[in-house]
């Protein structure tokens, strides 16, 4: 049996390590597909504690889950000041850099969920071993970040130096320039047992689910062009001055709107579940233009759909290219009006039957595909 060390952000303790709720979804459905592969996983953690007082300091813990997967967290601080924050990042390279060079062996794969916190050690760490380093890349950041084209190409030139990829759409590697063996996987394809509930109000409720940003303003413009059966919900996460942002545009627009729109607050776990299981359709406006958008794949669209909702998205190439564009409604183009005419044309029958279990066989493909990569 083959080992595969996973390097990551990750938390399931409970610690108060910065994590982001989409990238550890996706992280613990690559996990179990690498499990049913047959494959022994060793998880090594990174994120590092938050900002917030008061202070702390976390030692390093192993987690052993089961026989053959085992998790492991870096030593790491409150980084509520500058000193802190610096000496905090000097402490996960050397641990990251320490666990490579002496806890993995020489032919056992490293697969780096890929962030630009731990560039630098990645670096030095090719530098100086011949160990075969594997790239989930969930996006290339620079683009994301709307940065200059310079940091878009360092970005991929970075990148370029593996021996293969978990790549989050079929567009990345031609783009970014990849030669080496690469699997696409979109995000989670494991179906969600949604129990029958809903709010029963009698509307059509739509929902938001993600960072808040321009998308999740977007949503809230949406509603103007909705009438009185339709509710939409806004559920997600973000730095208080956005949420802030939000919540008062969700009031100026309630003034003026037919359909009710509210923000929900942040959920987890089953809560979040729950809450899903109420609503028929997922929105998706992704603001990004559609260039840099494809070194993207927006993670909300597999979200809905594993919970059985409809995602309703921006015209995004990355989407139409992919193979689940035939399971997406897609607005004519990055308006509230387009989405809510498009929202507007779904049949309430259709609702009701939306079918996910294509993402049955997709499942089972990436179990093979993972396989036939790390070996």
């Amino acid at each position: 049996m083959r080992t595969v060390h996973y390097i990551c952000h990750y938390n399931e303790i409970g610690r108060r390590i910065i994590v982001q709720p989409s990238g550890v979804s996706k992280i613990n459905y690559i996990k179990s597909v690498l499990l049913k592969a047959n494959y022994e996983v060793r998880l090594l953690s990174l994120a590092e504690g938050e900002s917030k007082p008061s202070f702390f300091i976390y030692p390093s813990l192993v987690v052993q889950k089961g026989t053959r997967e085992h998790h492991r967290y870096i030593s790491t601080m409150c980084r509520s000041n500058i000193l802190f924050r610096i000496a905090s990042r000097l402490w996960m390279y050397v641990q990251l850099l320490s666990y490579l060079f002496f806890s993995v062996r020489q032919n056992e794969p490293i697969l780096i969920y890929h962030s630009l916190a731990y560039v630098f050690p990645i670096r030095v760490f090719r530098f100086f071993s011949k160990k075969k380093l594997y790239f989930e890349v969930e996006e290339l950041f620079h683009a994301a970040y709307k940065d200059s084209t310079m940091q878009i190409e360092n970005e991929k030139k970075y990148l370029r130096k593996a021996s293969g990829y978990i790549l989050v759409n079929d567009l990345i590697s031609n783009l970014s320039g990849f030669s080496a063996p690469n699997v696409v996987c979109y995000g989670v394809y494991s179906r969600k047992n949604m129990p029958n509930i809903s709010f029963n109000d009698g509307k059509i409720h739509l929902i938001y689910a993600g960072v808040i940003n321009e998308d999740a303003l977007m949503a809230v413009e949406i509603s103007k062009y909705l009438s009185d059966k339709y509710h939409i919900h806004i559920l997600g996460y973000g730095i208080e001055p956005n949420i802030v942002k939000l919540e008062r545009e969700i009031e100026n627009v309630s003034l003026i709107s037919q359909c009710a729109v509210s923000y929900d607050g942040c959920k987890f776990g089953e809560e979040y579940m729950l809450f899903l299981a109420k609503c028929s359709m997922g929105i998706c406006t992704r603001v990004l233009e559609d260039s840099l958008s494809d070194y993207t794949f927006p993670s909300k669209v597999l979200a809905y759909i594993s919970c059985g909702l409809l995602p309703v998205c921006s015209p995004l190439t990355c989407i139409k290219e992919s193979k689940i564009y035939s399971h997406v409604l897609f607005a004519r183009q990055v308006t509230p009006d387009a989405f809510a005419e498009a929202i507007m044309s779904v049949d309430t029958s259709f609702l009701c039957n939306y079918d996910n279990s294509f993402l049955d066989q997709l499942d089972l493909n990436l179990i093979s595909e993972l396989r036939s990569l790390f070996n």
